[in-house]
This record gives structure tokens, C-alpha cells and sequence, in this order.
């Protein structure tokens, strides 16, 4: 499991801070349905019934919550069976998930589905979303793409592809909900930025490869994402045994 750099008696305080965030987040987005209070009159209650994939989509696709809605091109939403096992985080968008607003249309994503077929599953049984729904306009680049980290000082030729912290806390609120709608019971976070958005440890991403850790009652494995291996195919050896733990803990399931 996780290693945690914090105290006992600091965790409970930032655990009780994320969920008043999300507790937050979660009445504005009821407020802008039409709820007034929490009264839990029946017609609150089935606001809140029918608060489902396809409400999140539909709140995401207004999202302003970052400047990254400026100029993108599309949302890139979710897709896969809503109530999987497995859900695999991606972190950014590429060309072609903002073309067609899904994710897995690219080459990387084409690589995607190889591993998932390999791992004897198909996109009918598994969930793939991003970390961060909209491509940012520019040019990331390639060794920033791998590892799912952009640089907030992007050069002059990359100028807008900066993927901050404050970026990644607005789409945060997204992956919540739809992890939160699904419940999966494993999460494979497939690079650095997706990994980050669901370990609250602050460890770097080498010391999160390759072991579970738990996310909200889900285990989390982290592992290199399908760009970095179209870059450096060493590390796909690396990813298979990843893969293989996946395997592993959903036959015990």
C-alpha cells in the first residue's frame, strides 16, 4: 500500500479538507440543476437520483472551471461500461481525443486497447477517462506528453500548453465524479499526471509505479502511460508486469 509522509494526526485534518471541497463542488453543481437547500424534498431527491454519468457529461461539456475551455477544441469525455471493475486514467488529451471528444483515439490510445485486449478484457467491460479533459492548444511535447507532465513555463513554440496545478484541481472534480458514479474496484493510473490526481500522498511518481495504493476504496495501480512506451518501447516489460498485478487482483475480486 501507499507509503504516507504525513502523521496520523495531519491525515485525518486533509482528508476532512478534500471532502469539504468535494461536498462543495458538489452543491454548486446541484444549485445550477435548480436545487435551493438541502430539504431533501422529493423533488431535490431526484435531482440527486438522477445525478449519473450522464449528468457529469453533461456538466463537463459547460465546464469553465480553467482556462483550458477558452480554446479548446472539444471535451473529451469518458467512455466504456459505466459500471466496470477497472477504470484506466489517462492524463491528457491527444490530437485526436479533441477531433472526435473521446479518449483512445490516437495512437497512444490504439496502444490502449492492445493492453486491454492482452489482458483477455474489451472496451465493452473497462472505462477509460483523463485526468484532464480538454487539450490544451499548442504543442505539448513529446517527452512531456509521456510523462504526463507539461511544464507551467512552456518555451515560446509551446506558449498555452502549461497543464498548472490550478488546471489539474479543476479537472480533478471531474474524475472524482465519474470514479464516484462507476466505483471501480481497480484504477490504473497511467502516468505521472494521472497518478497525481489520485494520490494524495505527494510522492513522486517512481515511488507510486508499480505498487497499489488506495483511492477512495479503489486500488490504484500507476504504471507508464501508452505515450511513454510509444517513445521508449523498453518499458514494456515494465508495464506488462504492471498489467499482470491488474490481472491478478481482479481474479481475487
Amino acid at each position: 500500500m501507499e507509503e504516507n509522509p504525513m502523521s496520523s494526526t495531519t491525515q485525518p485534518f486533509v482528508e476532512f479538507a478534500e471532502i469539504a471541497r468535494e461536498v462543495s463542488a458538489s452543491l454548486r453543481y446541484l444549485a445550477g440543476l435548480g436545487c435551493r437547500g438541502a430539504d431533501c424534498s422529493r423533488e431535490n431527491l431526484a435531482v440527486a437520483r438522477s445525478w449519473d454519468l450522464t449528468a457529469i457529461r453533461l456538466n463537463l461539456m459547460q465546464c469553465r472551471r480553467c482556462r483550458l475551455a477558452e480554446n479548446r477544441k472539444r471535451v473529451v469525455r469518458g467512455k466504456g461500461n459505466p459500471e466496470a471493475d477497472i477504470v484506466f486514467v489517462r492524463g491528457v488529451p491527444e490530437p485526436e481525443d479533441a477531433q472526435t471528444g473521446m479518449p483512445g483515439s490516437g495512437p497512444a490510445g490504439e496502444l490502449l486497447t492492445r493492453i486491454i485486449a492482452a489482458m483477455h478484457l474489451d472496451l465493452e467491460s473497462v472505462y477509460i477517462t483523463c485526468a484532464v479533459k480538454c487539450r490544451p492548444a499548442g504543442r505539448i511535447p513529446e517527452a512531456a506528453a509521456a510523462s504526463g507532465v507539461v511544464a507551467l513555463a512552456a518555451p515560446a513554440a509551446d506558449a498555452g500548453v502549461d497543464i498548472d496545478d490550478a488546471v489539474c484541481h479543476a479537472c480533478r472534480w471531474h474524475l472524482m465524479s465519474e470514479l464516484m458514479a462507476i466505483k471501480p474496484k481497480i484504477i490504473c493510473a497511467l502516468g505521472d499526471l494521472a497518478a497525481r490526481s489520485l494520490s494524495t500522498s505527494g510522492l513522486p511518481f517512481n515511488r507510486l509505479r508499480g505498487r497499489f495504493f488506495l483511492f477512495k476504496g479503489a486500488q490504484v495501480m500507476a504504471t507508464f502511460s501508452p505515450e511513454h512506451i510509444l517513445i521508449h518501447p523498453s518499458a514494456k516489460r515494465t508495464v506488462w508486469e504492471d498489467m499482470k498485478k491488474i490481472m491478478a487482483a481482479l481474479a481475487e475480486m
